[in-house]
């Protein structure tokens, strides 16, 4: 793959990944308000999962004026993060995920929610993406290119995404493709030439 000839788009590379990861299985138990919602939000160095993440959440603390949470990423094993004050806002865990609680009062004490965060995994996108690539060179150059530039790239790039964009079915992907499209147009421009005519010959 030709991602790996650019060590310094490892992080388009790694937010790539993050369009993939997806949360599964929320549950609740207790008897207060069920109002926890998890997210993927996206935030620059923050791991990417590699493997399937169990997360657990659990009211840890009530009062009038403020609640805590507990989290955990092994299903309540052991605590990663402990009383954490509720603050109504998305509040980040690990791995890109985050928490936000419609309200941060009126909670039970030990109610918890559990949810995993599935692995990211985009090879078969990116692979999809190499050959589309490939097969659009390939009536001009010599693919596999030798020494890949940094458009090429990130046509891939977008490409790829374009293929996420559209799983989740959303508008945006064609807009990713054609600009993978426009990305490899202007990497071959300059192949695609016209030779100038000599002066005098017709």
């Amino acid at each position: 793959m030709s991602y790996s000839t650019h060590l310094d788009l490892k992080q388009l590379h790694e937010q790539i990944d993050e369009l993939t990861t997806k949360i599964t299985g929320l549950r609740f138990w207790g008897n207060g308000p069920n109002d926890m919602i998890p997210v993927i939000v996206s935030q620059r160095n923050i791991a990417v999962a590699t493997n399937d993440i169990n997360f657990k959440v659990m009211i840890s603390a009530v009062s009038l004026t403020v609640n805590k949470m507990n989290w955990s990423e092994d299903g309540g094993t052991s605590w990663r993060g402990q009383n954490i004050v509720i603050t109504g806002e998305e509040q980040l865990l690990n791995y890109g995920v985050a928490v936000k609680f419609i309200r941060q009062y009126r909670h039970v004490l030990n109610d918890y929610w559990t949810f995993t965060v599935e692995a990211a995994n985009s090879d078969d996108e990116r692979a999809t993406a190499y050959n589309w690539v490939n097969d659009r060179l390939e009536p001009h150059i010599t693919t596999p290119v030798s020494s890949p530039s940094e458009t090429l790239v990130m046509a891939e790039a977008c490409f790829a995404v374009s293929i996420i964009l559209r799983y989740k079915g959303l508008d945006l992907a064609e807009s990713f493709r054609s600009e993978a499209t426009r990305l490899i147009d202007e990497f071959l421009a300059p192949q695609l030439k016209p030779v100038g005519t000599v002066q005098g010959v017709s």
